[in-house]
């Protein structure tokens, strides 16, 4: 039942990924809908327009018609002629003839048994006309029409092109005006609820300066509030089943540790793993007598892995010593220069238990020596008190090291609970001090005294000293004021760097002075 359970999903994130599927799905459909209802009001905008433009076209043409056929009277003929040209319109209701500001006769009326006066309100366009809206006919009782004038000529077109807006777009609010606004030349209302959904409001302004002319439509309906109950919910539950589908889908992708741990047996095996070296310097005079080697993995998928996470999978997996042996075989190929000119200069490297207890460690180093004719006070190893091994195995490995010529250090000193047992039965020639002391220093009395204690209780047991994670310059100050025979390592004198940058850096730096300062291998 347990492993059933182990292989399983919990429930409640398999619910919650549907859940957030459908409301993933319904968001798209939401903004799908929105897209094309907005493509559609675009759609309508232009089309008011265009009949706006054939409109004004065929209204000038009329115009010029008129004044062409020399019509200006109301004689029966006259009339006769507006009658023709009014029926071969497709946008005209009536053309009407003016003499003093007012319409004297028309082609639909004939002649007026009273003037029609026409009001000085009116609006003026680039092509010559005259327009009024909203004008009063009071041939027709309670109804409005728009006039354009040009010369003696009153046009009257029909109302159907506007009307034609009423239901173009359902929900929607259509105002035709003028640029400015202050003329209405048609307003379609629609009485809006609060939207209740983002997007589903759509506002849309379309505007042509020659015609004097502005769409504004807005439209209330985008969306997918339009659509029935059954099509929501269809959609609604189609998102679940996606959501449910990346549960499952996650689920059994999940072993991404495995993935990852195939990637970094493949990177050991393809000397994929690469080496960055942190300079160690002697505080007082700065001058660089060593490097800490340290391992970096870029992975083509995972990008750049932490070394806290991988070297944690290693160690799972009992690979460190593979690792251990690819970061010496490179650091000392890539270094082989350095090493060479500088007897002096020395590389550190990491060890964990899975190196210690290597049957072939010991032979390894030897044999590496020999290759890059080293020596072995060239070649340090730093281990941590929290190493996976019996003290008394782990003590006997320190041994034999030392007996080789190597220097041990006691790294991360201050971290863990057994440091000062370490200290005193563990034989560590050099006490690595946690960056952790110095983070804290900053002028706190109490971190200054802990680190003073430490600097004279190493002292006194006769163990060099390596300060981590100097980052400012009160701190290597703070350090010298209380021990000169002392070294580091920190962003204050250089960041972590590949062999080329180091080979630079050591050419720039004075050599160390290993008669004057003596540090590794001076016990041989």
């Amino acid at each position: 039942m347990n492993s059933i359970q182990k292989r399983i999903p919990k429930l409640s994130g398999m619910l919650l990924l549907g859940f957030i599927g459908a409301v993933v799905l319904l968001s798209i459909a939401q903004l799908t809908m929105s897209l094309l209802s907005r493509a559609s009001t675009e759609t309508q905008a232009n089309r008011i327009i265009k009949l706006s433009t054939d409109m004004a076209r065929e209204i000038q043409t009329v115009a010029t018609n008129v004044t062409n056929n020399h019509i200006n009277n109301c004689q029966p003929d006259s009339i006769n002629k507006l009658r023709t040209i009014i029926w071969d319109t497709s946008y005209i209701n009536d053309i009407g003839i003016v003499q003093d500001n007012a319409i004297i006769c028309s082609g639909a009326w004939g002649i007026l048994p009273t003037p029609i006066n026409i009001p000085n309100t009116t609006i003026d366009y680039k092509d010559g006309l005259k327009k009024i809206t909203d004008f009063n006919f009071p041939l027709m009782e309670n109804h409005k029409v728009n006039i354009s004038l040009k010369n003696n000529v009153a046009i009257i077109p029909t109302q159907i092109p506007m009307n034609m807006l009423d239901g173009v777009l359902d929900q929607s609010d259509i105002k035709v005006t003028t640029l400015d606004e202050t003329q209405v030349l048609h307003h379609n209302s629609f009485n809006a609820p609060t939207p209740i959904l983002p997007f589903q409001t759509i506002n849309y302004v379309r505007c042509d300066s020659e015609k004097n002319l502005c769409i504004r439509i807005t439209h209330y309906g985008a969306g997918i509030s339009n659509l029935s109950a059954t099509v929501i919910i269809f959609i609604a539950a189609l998102g679940f089943i996606f959501g449910l589908m990346i549960a499952l889908l996650a689920y059994f992708i999940s072993g991404w540790r495995n993935t990852i741990s195939n990637r970094l047996k493949r990177a050991i095996k393809n000397k994929a793993l690469y080496v960055e070296y942190q300079p160690i310097v002697e505080l007082k005079s700065r001058a660089i007598v060593g490097a800490e080697a340290l391992v970096r993995w870029r992975d083509d998928i995972y990008g750049q892995v932490s070394p806290d996470l991988f070297i944690q999978l290693a160690e799972k997996l009992g690979i460190t010593h593979e690792i251990t042996k690819l970061v010496i075989d490179k650091s000392l190929d890539e270094c082989q220069s350095i090493l060479t000119h500088s007897q002096d200069f020395f590389i550190s490297f990491n060890l964990s238990s899975g190196d210690l207890c290597s049957k072939t460690f010991f032979t390894q180093i030897q044999e590496n020596m020999k290759t890059y004719r080293i020596h072995a006070h060239q070649i340090a190893f730093e281990i941590t008190e929290h190493i996976n091994l019996d003290a008394e195995l782990l003590s006997s490995q320190i041994k034999k090291l030392m007996s080789m010529g190597h220097s041990i250090s006691l790294d991360d000193f201050g971290t863990g609970s057994s440091n000062l047992s370490s200290l005193v039965d563990l034989q560590f020639d050099t006490v690595k001090i946690d960056k952790m002391f110095l983070h804290h220093l900053n002028n706190d009395k109490l971190w200054m005294d802990i680190i003073y204690s430490i600097i004279r209780m190493v002292e006194s047991h006769h163990k060099r000293i390596v300060f981590e994670g100097i980052e400012e310059q009160y701190q290597s100050d703070f350090i010298l004021k209380n021990t000169q025979n002392v070294y580091g390592q920190g962003w204050l004198f250089y960041k972590a760097m590949r062999n080329e940058q180091l080979i630079t850096v050591i050419a720039e730096n004075s050599p160390p002075r290993h008669h004057d300062i003596p540090f590794i291998g001076d016990h041989i």
